[in-house]
């Protein structure tokens, strides 16, 4: 496959050293945004840094003179082999989860309390709807964007595609702080790389990631888990 879209730099280590490095600040705004903020942001220091990020480097790479689009790897091809895509690749690992949660209880693998650590907490009342658009919309486009847009391509042409394909999985997981297990975050990342690198458009991953947490929620408000 050919090299990832993404910005001309002078090594790709140092690529993917900046790759990191991104990551690492749009963690670090997050903090400093939440301890402005309150204790208690919710939601709202994570959307801001991660919004924060991703227009830093659309401003970067215009004024590079980078097309946003190929440093992102939106793909310019007709929209019915995309929408192929997502579908097949959406149905497939539907159907994959599927399996696996089921086999899981029927075996009795999962409890009530295990399985609640794998699902989102909801807020009560009207803040309900805000936190579902972010959660099931708002951050898988954000996160699709920094972590398979901005860091997987520069890691790949670093470490190759296996390695980069962990990696910038575990940094996903990691990420999410606030889940007690993210066993599910870090599976998720391996195929939404997977996905990335197939297709070689972004618009993938963010359809499988849209329809991953929107499961998520689902199963947290009707599955009785918790």
């Amino acid at each position: 496959m050919p090299r990832a879209p993404a910005p001309d730099d002078p090594t790709p280590a140092l690529s993917a050293a900046a790759a990191a490095a991104w990551i690492l600040g749009e963690r670090g705004c997050e903090h400093a945004v939440a301890w402005v903020a309150s204790p208690h942001g919710g939601l709202a220091p994570g959307l801001v840094a991660q919004a924060l990020a991703v227009a830093a480097a659309g401003i970067t790479w215009r004024w590079r003179g980078v097309s946003v689009g190929r440093a992102l790897g939106l793909s310019t091809r007709a929209a019915r082999p995309v929408i192929r895509a997502c579908l097949g690749w959406t149905a497939a690992v539907g159907l994959a989860y599927g399996v696996v949660l089921g086999v899981s209880a029927w075996a009795g693998v999962f409890g009530r309390e295990a399985m609640s650590r794998f699902l989102p907490d909801l807020p009560a009342g009207p803040f309900i709807l805000p936190h579902v658009v972010a959660v099931a919309l708002l951050f898988p486009v954000f996160e699709e964007v920094l972590y398979r847009g901005i860091l997987y391509p520069p890691m790949r042409e670093t470490f190759g595609r296996p390695a980069a394909v962990v990696l910038t999985a575990l940094v996903f997981a990691l990420a999410h702080r606030a889940v007690p297990l993210p066993v599910n975050q870090f599976v998720g990342g391996v195929i939404f790389a997977l996905a990335y690198d197939r297709e070689r458009t972004l618009i993938v991953p963010i359809a499988l990631h849209v329809a991953g947490n929107s499961a998520l929620l689902a199963l947290a408000r009707f599955g009785h888990w918790q």
